[in-house]
């Protein structure tokens, strides 16, 4: 049985582990618990993960679990986050075996989803205006679909000037809502984070763009942000 272990990160985070334990649960043949998550996370993350392609049983929360075999086989160097390139390529080639159907298999959007990482970043870590700036111009037909930009800081003048200036229409969804919809659009711009990650790895891939990783701005393992045909922009001299 594999017992999912609760990280000390956002609701992202918790995803990650727990998508990639439910797909190895699967792929292995073996029950899963979420026993050590309680109401203010659980119903969030079965709007992504269907409970009915997986075999979920209960088991003591006061347990010590090891971490399994399986698991430190994806070779992540923080077993806790599981953000690298085994975690990566094992939830975008399987998403298909524990997430809903309705999730993963929507109506593609013809147009731009930008996702600015902002309100919960220490200002070091935040992506620079100049990337979402250049990541646009790497769509050339931009003006000519749909465009939306979203963030957690919805007010902050980053968003509010590259709206104006790009002529985006502001996107103000929930948490669960705005992931799933930024998801179905065929060229996004991400930031970095689990949130943007999953953003790109949920539904079209036909033009996913991401920030490069540069020393000042990294706080865990790049590899993740890896998976095939997604566009990693320089946007430094």
């Amino acid at each position: 049985m594999f017992v999912v272990p609760v990280n000390a990160g956002l609701f992202c985070n918790k995803l990650v582990s727990c998508t990639a334990y439910s797909i190895l649960s699967v792929k292995h043949n073996r029950p899963i618990s979420f026993c050590k998550y309680g109401q203010d996370y659980l119903p969030y993350l079965f709007e992504f993960l269907d409970e009915e392609k997986l075999d979920i049983v209960d088991a003591p929360t006061s347990e010590r679990q090891p971490i399994p075999e399986e698991i430190l086989e994806l070779g992540c160097k923080n077993t806790e986050y599981l953000q690298c390139s085994g975690t990566a390529k094992l939830i975008t080639e399987n998403l298909h075996l524990v997430f809903r159907d309705e999730v993963i298999e929507q109506e593609p959007i013809d147009g731009v989803f930008v996702h600015m990482r902002l309100g919960d970043l220490d200002q070091r870590y935040r992506q620079d205006r100049d990337y979402y700036d250049l990541a646009l111009q790497q769509i050339p037909n931009y003006k000519n679909i749909k465009r939306y930009v979203t963030s957690s800081e919805l007010h902050s003048k980053t968003v509010r000037s590259f709206a104006r200036e790009f002529d985006f229409e502001i996107y103000e969804g929930g948490r669960e809502e705005t992931l799933k919809f930024g998801s179905r659009f065929t060229n996004k711009i991400l930031s970095q984070g689990t949130y943007s990650w999953f953003i790109g790895a949920l539904g079209s891939s036909d033009n996913i763009i991401y920030p490069a990783f540069y020393e000042d701005k990294t706080w865990h393992d790049p590899t993740f942000y890896e998976p095939t045909g997604w566009t990693c922009l320089y946007y430094r001299n």
